[in-house]
């Protein structure tokens, strides 16, 4: 045909082959002439850094790439030289057939899964409380439902903007933009009505009004709403953590929520579990100990030996910006006065900036005494890691750092936030002071060892976390135990 070309046995198994042969050859030139590093090691998939082959240059041949050769030419064809044929992923190392039969996810139909859960149960849901939500809204001290309306709508519009400043949008961006800001508006309300239930389940009671009124709440709600959303549409311009910087809260305040609303949406996708699981660790083992976490507000309280060193680092968070500060920077003007009104009456503590609060009750706290480790039990808890909360963790989680626990007995709602924190820190620990104890072959004995060691410096010496990743403890814990 005219103005195309056709290549005659451009794909032919002989062709190929003498073409792979000789990229390899002039890889080699390239590697020997420019560059210092085989790359090859990386596409190699049973001797990568992954693997726990060796990484030697006699291991590396052309072979790995003629095998991937032959596996996308004949799919139905199987490699007859055991030296590079794989393990099937349902079996162990052993041989021994694991797990389920089901083939392995891959990536489109994680991402078809994701999508159809969107499309059959968030989409038809109304975008608007549900009768039983509106309840639990209207048994408050006073009826919030608008308030809860309006502030899904300007967070949502600021995390899925219509349009960017300077920039002029199309209209098939406006309409992908509302699409997206009606799928997690459905689901935050889906998400709260599960949680109003079992809340009012724990207490008896209807009037969840410290729970509903609380701005910091809502917003983690929303943003992990948004987040769904946005892993499932894939959307590169919006990759976490922007979604902190778009709803003004901080690592800590989501790491609050996050578990709470995957237990409390049960049709919630494997993948979208396993996102927030994941998002929830990159919180825990770096994020919360970042400058401007929210986390050295409550720890200030909860822990005031450490004050001092957590104000002379200037540590502190600065103030959560106002939903009126927020809808002015995405260009919304929206009836506000319900809830200007309610920031300047203070009828929500925490609304107040945490750095703030810190300051204020600082000088009314008596000495306590010193901080012990969060976790009573000593034996090193691998199999069960998910977080035993305490009765009304939910709500204190979010109440004023000072205000008495009602189930904490008579703990600060700080103190619990931060014994809980701690638990999760340890526990994520754990998983991982295991998991390089079976890499290296070492002994139970100093898996027992390091795991102590990081809960004795987390107990008495948090202030080595402050601006660190954890892994950077566990590390020097493997070092020290190791040198003694």
């Amino acid at each position: 045909a005219d103005g195309l070309v056709y290549f005659e046995d451009l794909l032919d198994e002989s062709f190929m082959l003498s073409a792979i042969d000789l990229l390899e050859k002039d890889y080699e030139k390239a590697i020997l002439n420019s560059s210092e590093l085989d790359e090859r090691i990386f596409i190699n998939e049973k001797e990568s850094f992954l693997g726990s082959g060796s990484l030697s240059a006699e291991h590396i041949t052309t072979n790995e790439t003629k095998r991937k050769f032959e596996a996308l030419s004949s799919p139905t064809k199987t490699s007859v030289n055991p030296q590079f044929s794989y393990l099937s992923p349902l079996r162990n190392p052993s041989g021994a057939i694991s797990g389920s039969s089901k083939p392995a996810a891959t990536p489109v139909s994680m991402t078809m899964t994701t999508a159809k859960w969107l499309r059959t149960v968030i989409s038809p849901l109304p975008p608007r409380p549900s009768p039983e939500l509106e309840i639990f809204l209207s048994s408050c001290d006073r009826d919030v439902t608008s308030d809860i309306t309006k502030r899904a709508q300007i967070i949502l519009e600021a995390i899925f903007p219509s349009s960017v400043p300077g920039q002029k949008a199309s209209l098939m961006d406006n309409i992908w933009a509302e699409q997206r800001r009606m799928e997690a508006m459905k689901l935050y309300f889906k998400v709260l009505q599960a949680i109003c239930t079992a809340e009012s389940q724990t207490l008896h009671a209807n009037n969840l009004t410290s729970l509903l009124t609380n701005e910091r709440f809502h917003r983690c709600m929303l943003a992990c709403s948004a987040e769904l959303v946005l892993a499932t549409h894939k959307t590169v311009t919006m990759l976490f953590p922007s979604v902190l910087d778009k709803t003004g809260i901080t690592a800590f305040d989501l790491s609050k929520v996050i578990e709470s609303f995957v237990r409390h949406e049960e049709s919630l996708p494997r993948e979208l579990r396993r996102h927030l699981n994941s998002l929830e660790e990159r919180l825990l083992e770096s994020m919360v100990w970042e400058k401007g976490s929210s986390m050295y507000n409550s720890l200030t309280v909860a822990r005031p030996a450490l004050s001092a060193e957590i104000g002379l680092l200037g540590l502190l968070a600065e103030p959560m910006p106002s939903l009126d500060a927020i809808a002015m920077s995405c260009g919304v003007v929206p009836p506000m006065q319900t809830l200007l009104k309610q920031e300047q009456n203070g009828v929500n503590a925490d609304m107040r900036s945490p750095k703030r609060m810190a300051i204020e009750q600082r000088s009314a706290l008596v000495n306590r005494n010193s901080f012990t480790s969060p976790v009573k039990d000593r034996q090193l808890v691998l199999n069960n890691l998910k977080s035993k909360f305490p009765p009304h963790v939910l709500q204190s989680a979010f109440a004023s750092p000072t205000r008495p626990n009602p189930g904490g007995a008579g703990e600060t709602c700080a103190e619990t936030a931060v014994n809980v924190f701690f638990s999760k820190i340890v526990k994520l620990a754990a998983v991982r002071i295991s998991g390089m104890v079976e890499r290296l072959q070492l002994s139970s004995e100093l898996r027992e060892c390091v795991y102590c060691l990081f809960q004795r410096i987390l107990g008495q010496r948090a202030t080595l976390f402050f601006n660190r990743h954890i892994d950077q403890i566990i590390l020097c814990c493997f070092y020290g135990v190791a040198k003694v």
